[in-house]
C-alpha cells in the first residue's frame, strides 16, 4: 500500500474527447473488485498502469475518509486482481514467456496489486472467465487489441460487473474518442517504475511510458 503515502486522486486528470472531466471510478465501494486482464504480461502495466493507479487512489480515498471519521489507522488492500495467461510453466509475455515469481510479479506489485493470490494465472479465455466470476470482480479493465473470445464478456459474467473500461497499448493507436487519463508527477514515476521492473527482455523497455495513457469505457 505504499501508493496511499504518495498518491491522491487530483492527480490524475480524466478527459473525453471533447475536454469534459470523466469520472471511472464514480460511486466506487470499498468491497468492489477490480480485475485486470493482461492476455501479455506487459499489457496492463503499459495500457493500463494509469486506470490501476487511479482506482487503487480512488479506493485508498475511501479508506481515509473512514479514518477521518473513526480515528482508525489502515493497513489493508483492495481485492483487486490481475488476470495473466499461462503459457506452460511461465505467463505471457510480448518478447516470449517468463517467470511470474520475480520481475512480472515485482512490476504489478508495484502498483499496488498485492499481495500474490492477487496475480491470477489462467490457462486460457473459458478459465479467465471462470476466475473473473468466482473472485466477484465488479470493474474490469479489458484490452482494446485482443481476442475476441477476451473481448466479449459471457452472459453468466455480465450481470456482476458494473463497468467494463478497455485499454490501449502504447504501441497501438488510441481510438480519436478515447479517454485520456493524464498522471501528475507521482503516478507517472509509479508506472515508469512498474515498467523498468518487468522482465529486461520485454519489449516494454523500448516503449515510450508517457504520462498519458487511454481507455474506452464500455459500461
Amino acid at each position: 500500500m505504499h501508493t496511499s503515502k504518495i498518491l491522491r486522486s487530483d492527480q490524475f486528470q480524466v478527459r473525453d474527447a471533447h475536454g469534459h472531466p470523466v469520472d471511472l471510478a464514480q460511486g466506487l465501494r470499498d468491497d468492489d473488485r477490480l480485475g485486470i486482464v493482461s492476455p501479455r504480461y506487459e499489457d496492463g502495466i503499459v495500457g493500463a498502469g494509469a486506470a490501476i493507479l487511479l482506482f487503487v487512489t480512488a479506493y485508498y480515498d475511501l479508506q481515509r475518509r473512514r479514518q477521518q471519521q473513526t480515528g482508525e489507522d489502515f493497513f489493508i488492500y483492495a481485492n483487486y486482481y490481475v488476470f495473466l495467461f499461462a503459457d506452460g510453466a511461465n505467463v505471457r509475455g510480448a518478447a516470449g514467456p517468463a517467470p511470474l515469481d520475480g520481475a512480472v510479479s515485482s512490476a504489478y506489485g508495484w502498483l499496488d496489486v498485492w499481495p500474490e493470490e492477487k496475480w491470477v494465472v489462467v490457462a486460457d479465455a473459458a478459465d479467465l472467465w471462470r476466475q473473473v466470476h468466482e473472485r466477484g470482480i465488479t470493474h474490469l479493465l479489458i484490452p482494446m487489441a485482443s481476442g475476441e473470445e477476451v473481448r466479449t464478456v459471457p452472459p453468466h459474467v455480465a450481470p456482476q460487473l458494473k463497468a467494463i473500461i478497455a485499454y490501449a497499448r502504447p504501441d497501438l493507436p488510441a481510438p480519436a474518442n478515447a479517454v485520456s487519463i493524464t498522471m501528475g508527477e507521482k503516478p507517472a514515476e509509479v508506472v515508469a517504475e512498474a515498467i523498468r521492473r518487468l522482465p529486461p527482455e520485454s519489449p516494454a523497455h523500448g516503449w515510450q511510458s508517457p504520462s498519458v495513457q487511454y481507455v474506452m469505457p464500455v459500461r
